[in-house]
């Protein structure tokens, strides 16, 4: 690689890298100004808060803090805000009276929505004791400190919260969906050789959809068995999306993997799976996902060397930005920490971003289609079909031939300019007078056309063709038609119609 080529190079890859790094710094300042406590803060836990903690069978936790509120907000109403409680069920107590509860103890999923409880007054005093009374299948935590403040603010936080935290993710299964669909319109559309690059980024987007499932609010699952499967489906499905972008990138490049790695690239998501599903103990899980969770991680550094190697600068944002956030949300996760899960945003912006480059490259594939059909169905004199647009059409309808009166005198007598002059003037008019979503026009040859049409009345259509010829052109023409079965019986019997026609007005004439 030449020097100014290695300098542009980098220096591409820097400004990307610093855009993908500003903008996830963005977000992630966003979430924590949105989560920060205010207001009245609660203190003295009788346990660390914020938390994160894997258990190794459901269980429950008991947290006790105390808050004190002074005369003027014992007035107000007032509520307290769960930024963010990764627990199955969470059960608020004030003082010691029951307030509220939310979730299930074994289906319940409250993560990752804020959560506004309004606080009764006639509970509330100057010191208050709160106790929070936490289940969890797999595990539990409370991520940010609760606080208290007035109803109207907490319930605008937690709808700012929700927005950003959890119906981001709706947005990401929907425009995974659609991307799997545009994948699946365009896959018949584009080469053979580019197939296997639609067909595996259509399967990641396919696991991007199930991995996102915890993402979205659920208060029940309807029972244990069903909210664990749907916890060790968003578990391994990120595993299987990301080694299928890896295959597909290197679709892209024309790259073969040795046979032997890719054995190892598939049969080792599927390995992994397998004990995932097989186990109900909760401790071998969490023991097994530590591990999902770091063959995940060395996927996406893969992934990052392989478009870095080749230089797929259009893919340098989307999977730069995958992996700021898979890091992210893997120190997060390896640490049994409390902190925000990034990953989502990467899913979402990888989505979208090669969704993009899908319809660009449909787009693209689709005006090359376009060039070449207009080069190889239209004639290029008269604007009309030629003849080998009849092999597209289904045979129902009308067929009609027409052909032009004595042309052959206008070529000999003013020159073959001017008879293609003629032609593309008589071209226009017959456009004029039939309906182009629905007819097709076509030239077979010299001064020979011939129109296929569904209209229910050929010969008005005719009429009104032949007159504006005559009275535009001086030009006349004869013609016939026969319903449009079969192309070369049509056109025999059309032809013979036409010619009588024809001896018909030469008699008349005589």
């Amino acid at each position: 690689m030449r020097i100014k080529e290695k300098f542009s190079w980098v220096l591409s890859l820097s400004f990307v890298l610093v855009l993908c790094i500003s903008i996830f710094a963005f977000l992630d300042f966003l979430m924590h100004l949105l989560n920060k406590p205010r207001d009245i803060l609660i203190s003295n836990w009788n346990h660390t808060i914020p938390f994160y903690e894997r258990i190794d069978n459901p269980g429950k936790l008991e947290l006790a803090g105390h808050f004190r509120i002074d005369e003027n907000n014992l007035k107000k109403d007032l509520a307290i805000v769960f930024q963010k409680a990764i627990v199955n069920r969470l059960e608020i107590y004030v003082n010691d009276k029951f307030i509220n509860a939310f979730g299930d103890a074994k289906s319940g999923n409250l993560w990752p929505s804020a959560i506004v409880q309004e606080l009764p007054k006639e509970v509330l005093k100057e010191k208050n004791t709160l106790k929070l009374v936490i289940y969890g299948t797999v595990g539990y935590g409370i991520s940010y400190s609760p606080y208290i403040t007035d109803v109207n603010i907490a319930r605008k936080t937690a709808y700012w919260i929700t927005l950003l935290r959890n119906n981001i993710a709706l947005i990401a299964i929907g425009s995974a969906i659609i991307i799997a669909y545009i994948l699946l319109f365009t896959y018949s559309f584009v080469d053979f050789s580019d197939r296997k690059v639609y067909l595996n980024i259509g399967y990641s987007m396919f696991f991007t959809i199930l991995s996102l499932i915890q993402f979205v609010y659920r208060e029940t699952s309807g029972n244990q068995f069903i909210y664990l499967m749907l916890e060790k489906l968003s578990t391994i499905s990120p595993l299987f999306g990301i080694t299928f972008i890896y295959f597909g990138l290197n679709s892209l490049v024309k790259r073969e993997i040795k046979l032997f790695w890719k054995n190892v690239l598939i049969f080792t998501p599927i390995l992994l799976t397998i004990p995932i599903f097989s186990f109900n103990r909760i401790s071998m899980y969490n023991n097994l996902v530590s591990l999902v969770e770091l063959y995940s991680f060395l996927m996406v550094f893969l992934t990052l060397f392989l478009i870095v190697r080749y230089q797929m600068k259009e893919y340098y944002f989307p999977i730069l930005f995958l992996t700021i956030t898979a890091l992210q949300t893997l120190y997060v996760l390896v640490n049994q920490l409390p902190g925000e899960l990034m990953l989502v945003y990467g899913r979402i912006v990888f989505s979208i971003y090669i969704g993009t480059l899908t319809i660009k490259k449909f787009k693209n594939v689709s005006e090359v289609k376009r060039v070449l059909e207009q080069e190889n169905l239209i004639d290029k004199l008269t604007g009309a079909y030629n003849r080998k647009i009849i092999e597209y059409i289904n045979p129902e309808g009308i067929l009609v031939i027409l052909d032009l009166d004595n042309f052959k005198e206008i070529n000999d007598i003013y020159g073959h300019i001017h008879g293609d002059n003629m032609l593309k003037r008589f071209a226009d008019i017959v456009k004029k007078n039939i309906r182009n979503s629905e007819d097709y026009f076509i030239r077979l040859g010299g001064d020979e056309f011939c129109i296929i049409t569904k209209s229910a009345d050929v010969k008005s259509m005719m009429e009104r063709i032949y007159n504006a010829s005559r009275n535009e052109l001086g030009l006349g023409f004869s013609y016939g038609f026969a319903h449009f079965k079969n192309f070369d019986e049509a056109y025999a019997q059309a032809d013979k119609v036409m010619y009588e026609m024809k001896e018909r007005r030469r008699r008349e004439k005589l």
